[in-house]
Formats: structure tokens, C-alpha cells, sequence
């Protein structure tokens, strides 16, 4: 009969004359023979398509300048590639569809350059690799990983941190042993020491310990803090009951010593004329008064209005006096507001390259190549107004305007400025806030306290 494509096809009776096992996921066909031989007959893979590997959601690379996104982007295609059984022969081509932007167009020219050779998966992660995470970069991620430490992170998130970084660093945490070894002096010195003493050798035994020991760290500090707020509590009750019994007895004590004279109640009337006697004999003696003659305590109102009769403090004449010289006079100017004032340098090219203080050459800002100034005696970062526009900068208007002083000692008022302007170097981001200003040959320039604040 017409078949197709096929030449035979085996039914299911002829498959059971020889005690057939199908494998159905893995292709092949398990027979025996009269001679209860074994036989295998393998079939051909099941071919994969594009359209099926899609179906998993394979995540797509832009070439992020962090080399941990470009190692996290492998690790996630490749799951794609497990689940959805990808062959080896088929993995960079499939691959490659996620390329997106300019990585994109990097593997493009790289293909040319390969002059048709099949690309295999680890040449593909390779050739990566190489772009994304050149030799200087796994360099520093080694220094960032010997220094790891937790500080002031939990013990998962330095675990996050820690595994992250170890995942570019295999020759360090082949073992369990050594993973644990470098993740436990890591460790908060309190933690450290305790965990020590357990002497874990495995590395997931070594993080639970870890934060048991820091969850019992923080259990106890809470309890302790509930306790001291208890007893401050208790503290403030009790003391200010003794008070209330202290005055009390004091109170009843005075009562005892100066009850109601009754007629007739000698004993008390002499009680009573002891306790004034041995009240007034301790007081201060009032001394008299060389100013008015008196005894009273306090000076005399003649040191201040010349007149006797009144204390000092009661004086009414110093009062008006006092009164007329509060008022009197115009009232002071209000302060005059000034607007800050910044200095600024314009120099040419050929200024720059023979100023031993400044540093000239080119930058990507916001993804636009420009020529950039940087020079310590600037107060504030500029970028010429022709570029505003190019850089695709929003610029917002100052809080207060800035009179710029260049180096002709000439003034211009600044009103606006362009915030977080992402400058590279060398696949690094930092930002910038500039302020649009009529530049000479260079787009931007950076000031000081932006060098200061990377160190530089």
C-alpha cells in the first residue's frame, strides 16, 4: 500500500512477538531475539523548533554592562534549553534570536568574522563572555568576592551576595568545605565565633547555623527590651507613690508640730511657740541694706530709678525705661537675599592637553559620544547647550539661579539644570547633575565635587 514518506511501518503484534520496550521519550526500541539477545534500535530526535523553544519564555539581553546580568542571562537560557530539550547543535542559534539591540548587531559581525564555521554552545558562551566579562572584570569580581563581608547585611542577604559572586569564582567553592571555610569568615565577628565552635564543614549546614544564631541574637535583644521598658515602668510607679507617702508624712509631721492654739491648752501653746523658735532660728539672718538702710532681702529700687521704698525688680520706672529704648530707633533692614554665585573655566583642546590639572577626552553620555572637560577648579558640572537637545536631557529650572563667573571674570545668570545624566566609562554608570551653558570647543565639564565624590 502508499505509505508517504515511510518505507515499512511495525505493528503492535509484531513489537509484542519480540518483547518490545518502547522508550518513547528518548526514541528507541528495546527487542530480544530467539536467542534472547537485546537488541536497541534508536530512532531519530525529536527536532525542536523555534516556535516550541519560545513557548518557555526565554528571557531576551540588551548586553547589560554588569558582568553578573550577562553570567545570570546564560544560566537562564540554558534552563530554557533543559526544559524544552534543545539539542546541543541547536543551542546557539537559538540563542542568538535573544540577542537583542546592539548585542545583536556585535554577533552579527562576530558571524562574519567566523566565516561560517558551526558555532558550537560553549563557543557561542564564550565569544560571550569575552565581551561581557573581559579578563579585568573577573579580576575585580575576585577582589569583590576575597572581601565580602556581611557588615551590616542579614546573614541571607549576605548568602545572596555571597553565592552570586561565587557562581564567576568555581576554583574557590569546588568543595563544600572550602565554600564554607570563605563564607564563614565573612561572617559578623559575633556570629563567626559562635558558628566556629560548631566546627560545620558543609556549606548548607553552615548558613542555617548562622542564622539561628543571629535569630537568637535578635530574640534575646528584644526581650531584654521588653524588660527594660517593664521595669522603668514599675520604676516610675513606684517612685512616685514614696513621694506622694514622703510628702504625706512630712505634711503630717508639720501638723503635728503646728496644730490650732486652743485656750486654756498650755502644753500645746508652748509646743507651738518652740517649733516658731527652732523654725526661725534656722533661717538666714536678712542683713541690712546699705543702700536704703532696711533689712530685706534683694537690692534696693534706688540702684536703678535713684528712689527708695521698692525692691529693684518691682521698679516701674526702669519698666517704662526699658519700654522707650525697646522701641526706639528705625527697625533694622531686612536682610538682602544674594543669588550664589558659581566659577567656571573654558579652555580649548590644546589649553587642556598642556594644563598639568585637567584631564580632557571623550565620553559616552546617555549614549552619545561627547568631548569632556574634567577640571578641579570648576564649582559646578556644565554641558554645552548644543548638546542639550542630542543628550536627550530634561532640564528642570533651579531653585534659586546661579551667576556663573567664567574666567574673563564676565557673569551669566544660570536658571536651569539637566539631573542624573548617565556618563560611562568603561561599562560603568555614574551620574551627573548639568547645567546648560554656552561651552566653547568641549560638550561637557565636570567640577570638583564630582570628582571628590568618586574618589577621583
Amino acid at each position: 500500500m502508499t505509505l508517504g514518506e515511510f518505507d515499512v511501518i511495525l505493528g503492535v503484534d509484531w513489537l509484542s512477538k519480540h518483547d518490545a520496550q518502547i522508550d518513547c521519550h528518548n526514541k528507541k526500541v528495546i527487542l530480544k531475539t530467539s536467542d534472547a539477545k537485546v537488541v536497541t534500535f534508536k530512532g531519530r530526535d525529536r527536532l525542536v523548533s523555534i516556535k516550541y523553544f519560545q513557548s518557555v519564555h526565554p528571557p531576551d539581553f540588551v548586553g547589560f554592562p554588569d558582568p553578573i546580568k550577562a553570567q545570570s542571562w546564560i544560566r537562564e537560557i540554558e534552563k530554557a534549553f533543559e526544559l524544552a530539550e534543545v539539542k546541543d547543535n541547536k543551542k546557539a542559534q537559538y540563542a542568538s534570536y535573544y540577542l537583542k539591540n546592539e548585542v545583536s548587531y556585535w554577533w552579527e559581525s562576530t558571524k562574519v568574522l567566523l566565516e561560517g564555521e558551526a558555532i558550537s554552545w560553549e563557543n557561542f558562551t564564550e565569544l560571550l563572555l569575552e565581551k561581557y566579562l573581559p579578563s579585568y572584570m573577573q579580576d575585580q569580581l575576585e577582589m569583590r568576592f576575597m572581601d565580602l563581608k556581611q557588615v551590616n547585611m542579614t546573614v541571607v542577604e549576605y548568602e545572596v551576595k555571597f553565592s552570586e559572586l561565587a557562581s564567576f569564582m568555581p576554583e574557590y567553592v569546588n568543595t563544600e568545605a572550602k565554600k564554607a571555610k570563605i563564607f564563614q569568615q565573612g561572617l559578623k565577628p559575633w556570629i563567626h565565633s559562635q558558628v566556629a565552635l560548631l566546627e560545620v564543614r558543609t556549606y548548607t549546614a553552615l548558613v542555617q547555623k548562622a542564622m539561628i544564631v543571629e535569630g537568637e541574637r535578635e530574640a534575646t535583644k528584644r526581650e531584654s527590651k521588653g524588660k527594660k521598658r517593664e521595669f522603668e515602668d514599675t520604676e516610675q510607679d513606684h517612685g512616685s507613690s514614696k513621694f506622694r507617702g514622703k510628702f504625706g508624712r512630712n505634711v503630717g509631721s508639720q501638723n503635728q508640730k503646728f496644730q490650732r492654739f486652743k485656750p486654756g491648752n498650755w502644753n500645746q501653746k508652748n509646743h507651738f511657740w518652740k517649733a516658731r523658735q527652732s523654725t526661725n532660728e534656722s533661717k538666714p539672718q536678712i542683713q541690712e541694706c546699705k543702700t536704703c538702710g532696711k533689712r530685706h532681702p534683694g537690692r534696693s529700687g534706688v540702684d536703678k530709678c535713684g528712689k527708695v521704698g521698692h525692691m529693684a525688680k518691682n521698679c516701674k520706672e526702669l519698666v517704662q525705661k526699658e519700654n522707650v529704648l525697646r522701641i526706639a530707633g528705625p527697625p533694622p533692614p531686612p536682610a538682602q537675599t544674594v543669588q550664589p554665585k558659581v566659577w567656571m573655566f573654558n579652555m580649548t583642546m590644546k589649553d587642556a592637553v598642556q594644563d598639568a590639572d585637567v584631564v580632557a577626552g571623550t565620553l559616552a553620555i546617555n549614549s552619545v559620544e561627547v568631548k569632556v572637560l574634567m577640571i578641579s577648579r570648576a564649582t559646578r558640572s556644565f554641558k554645552s547647550e548644543s548638546v542639550v537637545d542630542r543628550l536627550k536631557c530634561v532640564a528642570y529650572p533651579l531653585e534659586s539661579n546661579l551667576i556663573i563667573e567664567v574666567a574673563n571674570q564676565e557673569r551669566v545668570t544660570a536658571y536651569r539644570i539637566c539631573p542624573n545624566c548617565d556618563i560611562v566609562i568603561e561599562a560603568r554608570h555614574f551620574f551627573s547633575n548639568l547645567i546648560p551653558f554656552k561651552l566653547g570647543e568641549f560638550d561637557i565639564i565636570l567640577e570638583m565635587d564630582w570628582l571628590a565624590n568618586h574618589d577621583a
